[in-house]
């Protein structure tokens, strides 16, 4: 059994690819694809297990996966907010090192992006809508020049946003 992990930068439509997975989980499954339902339909759940180091987590899910499937197909998971394994690759490895234990033979990584300036446009705007995290365009601007990253720390974890791809991808990611 594969899994494909996609890692959809913010603001690129990865929701709704996983609003539109999630509504068609039958019709996957009868193509051996299967996308783990999810309260949030977009895995927030898992990143934000793994955001707070709890691999039991995932081993459940690509257990209990292999187990149904009889290690055949694909597992599909995706989430915007897995953006973060770009900055932290020992996350990833972590990640790879339990699915491949847990008897999943090959992992792909997918990364969706968008132009760095228009994605800083949108992301400026999103942030600036008063969901609990407020930043100065100025303050966000330099930051992400400086470090290539801006990361929001909140309650329910960091959220990570990644501009400077070409730094972030690291040899991991060779295949996505």
């Amino acid at each position: 059994m594969d899994v494909f992990i996609h890692i959809g930068c913010h603001k690129t439509a990865t929701s709704s690819f996983q609003t539109l997975a999630s509504s068609q989980i039958d019709s996957l499954s009868k193509l051996s694809i299967f996308y783990p339902n999810s309260p949030s339909c977009c895995h927030k759940e898992v990143s934000r297990e793994l955001e707070f180091g709890n691999l039991e987590y995932l081993s459940v899910l690509a257990n209990r996966y292999i187990e149904v499937n009889n290690g055949k197909g694909v597992l599909l998971i995706s989430s915007e907010d897995l953006e973060g394994l770009l900055i932290y690759p020992n996350k990833a490895l972590l990640i790879e090192n339990l699915l491949y234990k847990s008897g999943y033979k090959n992992i792909y990584w997918y990364l969706t992006s968008r132009i760095q300036f228009e994605y800083f446009e949108s992301l400026y705007s999103e942030l600036s809508k008063g969901n609990g995290l407020t930043v100065e365009y100025r303050y966000l601007a330099e930051c992400i020049l400086k470090y290539g990253y801006y990361e929001a720390m909140l309650p329910k974890g960091n959220i990570s946003y990644i501009f400077d791809y070409k730094r972030f991808i690291p040899p991991l990611f060779k295949s996505y």
